[in-house]
């Protein structure tokens, strides 16, 4: 069995309200990097075309789109690992999530 490959994704900028279960977010890609993680910015209830990937959406708001192990994605999705920086709510937590590339509208 091979073991995907888990991105690493450095939250700079989060929304200015906390999410929850039921919110839909998306990160918008800064073209800088941490080490070796692409910095990003996560936005919650974006239209999709702002969007470089979606994260995972259960329309029943049962689950959330982040979770403390590395999710089974399913293709075209891929894991990731999620650090956040900005202050405040989220800081220095690690998530896990599955990112889904969003090109155009």
């Amino acid at each position: 069995m091979q073991t995907a490959r888990v991105e690493q994704v450095r939250i700079i900028q989060t929304p200015q309200t906390g999410g929850d279960p039921s919110s839909d977010y998306c990160l918008v890609y800064t073209g800088s990097f941490s080490g070796p993680a692409r910095e990003a910015i996560l936005l919650m209830g974006a239209p999709a075309y702002q969007c470089s990937e979606l994260l995972p959406f259960d329309h029943s708001g049962e689950r959330g789109a982040f979770t403390v192990d590395v999710p089974e994605c399913v293709a075209p999705a891929r894991p990731a690992v999620v650090t956040f920086a900005e202050p405040g709510g989220w800081e220095g937590e690690v998530q896990y999530t599955c990112l889904t590339e969003h090109n155009g509208a």
